[in-house]
């Protein structure tokens, strides 16, 4: 018999005699006995793939634990990316805010609009804007929305104050007439106000109360400007309200004097077409006028 026989496990042919007729596989561990010319395993080992690989397992192993240390050691040591370029010096990122989140805007109300149409047939609107808050507000401005029957939008015509400014609990009335021959129906609304913060460009000059005159069988309000300032001014704009006997706003008439000036303290009388803005007749008027400091 021959030396060494084929494992029956593995297939290796590296087996060594242990005793007479047992037989050890190198590759797998297997014992076995031959009875005859057949083998009879004993102890069954574990079988390879490769029984002349077998001495390699462990090596590659520990070659396949050195990769996957060097690696982490790698992942760890290379240096993070560098971050995205920010903008080139002196250049300053623009963002839109909304101003609604960033700043409270004060109380108003529109007690009362009256609506009129002058001699050309155009529309107007009489709307009283009042401060409800604690704080000056800037400039009261008003907007008409005009529609036509479908309820497209046909126009927008803004009326502002004569006042630069509206003090608290004050209140003025603004003049919004229509830019359109004909439409279907308006919607009259104020814009969104806010906190007079600047110094106005503009003073107030005092208007004493107007009368009617009806020079010529034309009317005409009569009255007087007062400067409240301790400086000359230049008035630039006169406007006068006629009320009901509630207050309401039922006409209006303005005034553009052409170099008229006051000095501290000085009171000039003053005359005014009363015109065609008239919803009815007025129980009485009150004036407002403004200035430019000299």
């Amino acid at each position: 018999m021959a030396d060494t026989l084929t494992c029956p496990v593995c297939g290796s042919a590296d087996a060594r005699r242990v005793e007479e007729a047992r037989w050890r596989c190198n590759a797998c561990d297997t014992l076995w006995r031959m009875d005859g010319s057949v083998p009879v395993v004993e102890i069954a080992g574990t079988p390879v793939r490769d029984p002349g690989a077998r001495g390699l397992l462990v090596p590659a192993a520990a070659g396949v634990a050195l990769v996957a240390l060097l690696g982490g050691l790698l992942w760890l040591a290379w240096p993070e990316p560098p971050p995205p370029p920010g903008p080139p010096p002196g250049e300053v990122t623009r963002k839109i805010l909304d101003r609604s989140a960033i700043q409270r805007h004060p109380e108003i109300e529109l007690p009362a609009t009256r609506e009129g149409v002058d001699a050309e047939g155009r529309t107007f609107w009489l709307v009283t804007y009042r401060n409800l808050d604690e704080v000056p507000i800037a400039r009261p401005t008003v907007v008409a929305s005009l529609y036509d029957a479908q309820g497209k939008l046909l126009s927008s015509p803004e009326g502002k104050s004569l006042l630069p400014e509206l003090g608290p609990s004050e209140d003025t009335v603004v003049l919004v007439r229509s830019d359109v021959g004909e439409f279907h129906h308006a919607e009259v609304l104020a814009t969104t106000p806010v906190v007079a913060r600047q110094e106005p460009t503009l003073v107030r000059v005092g208007v004493d109360r107007l009368e009617v005159r009806k020079p010529k069988d034309r009317a005409v309000l009569e009255g007087s400007l007062l400067n409240l300032v301790s400086q000359q001014v230049r008035v630039t704009r006169v406007e006068a309200v006629g009320r009901t006997v509630h207050g309401d706003p039922v006409a209006f008439a303005r005034f553009d004097p052409v170099e008229l000036i006051l000095g501290p303290d000085d009171r000039e009388p003053i005359t005014l077409p009363v015109g065609d803005l008239l919803v009815e007749t007025p129980t009485y008027w009150t004036g407002y006028a403004v200035a430019e400091p000299l």
